[in-house]
């Protein structure tokens, strides 16, 4: 289970990638210090993997640009509230196909990614061998459902940790 203000950042994030992005992340998982039981409320920020459905050609790319500024709105307010240049709670992952999971992270090219400040597209930090040791061994899976809509299983405050599989 996660704590509550994690899980509420998490539902929040997800639920403006929705609208920004319908249906294209099909599955997330609470990776880092959220996984490993370090996250602490008003000091950490929230890393993830999140898993997409389709590429991420130039009009996703500029959404999920757009839900890297909306989805950590929160989180930025709050740190220029207490003039806190780090902006705990950021929510901090990269973006890789579902195929990609069951390859070798050296092999794997992320999509896009989001860190503090920072969009890239095309690249991503969090696709490393350590990342991936974690959400092998302790990635919270946070949401999962089909493209085709069928409806959202999504929930945060269930996530299950270990899940994940290859």
């Amino acid at each position: 289970m996660l704590q509550h203000d994690l899980a509420t950042a998490v539902t929040r994030y997800l639920a403006t990638a929705d609208r920004l992005l319908p249906g294209m992340i099909t599955g997330f998982y609470v990776v880092g210090s959220a996984a490993l039981g370090g996250w602490r409320p008003g000091r950490s920020d929230v890393d993830f993997i999140a898993v997409v459905d389709g590429n991420i050609g130039d009009r996703e790319a500029r959404r999920l640009r757009v839900l890297h500024v909306a989805g950590n709105a929160t989180a930025a307010g709050r740190a220029l509230r207490r003039a806190d240049p780090a902006i705990p709670g950021t929510m901090n992952g990269a973006f890789v196909l579902k195929p990609d999971l069951s390859e070798p992270v050296t092999q794997i090219r992320p999509l896009a990614s989001h860190s503090g400040w920072s969009f890239k597209h095309g690249r991503g930090f969090d696709v490393n061998p350590v990342m991936w040791k974690v959400l092998r061994e302790s990635g919270s899976s946070c949401a999962v459902r089909p493209r085709a809509g069928s409806g959202s299983t999504r929930n945060p405050t269930g996530c299950a940790p270990g899940t994940w599989t290859s």
